[in-house]
């Protein structure tokens, strides 16, 4: 799950980083993603902080605004 802690946390669900569909979520919010979707975040409006909790081994990969790879694929 990820917990919106402070701010304003922007969040878009899908492989494109479309950020025209991101939702802007207040404090306090509680939001679920699936194993293994893809997702993107960003913190537009100023400063946030946010708890991410999973479990298992999983993949992370940084992409750009084009959806490319922008650091090698580490393991959680």
């Amino acid at each position: 799950y990820i917990l919106v802690m402070k701010g304003e946390f922007s969040f878009g669900k899908g492989a494109g980083a479309d950020t025209g569909a991101m939702q802007s979520l207040p404090a306090g919010t509680v939001i679920s993603v699936p194993s293994r979707a893809p997702f993107h975040e960003s913190c537009k409006m100023g400063p946030c902080e946010v708890q991410i909790v999973s479990e298992g081994p999983g993949v992370e990969v940084m992409v750009d605004a084009k959806g490319q790879p922008i650091l090698a694929a580490r393991k959680s």
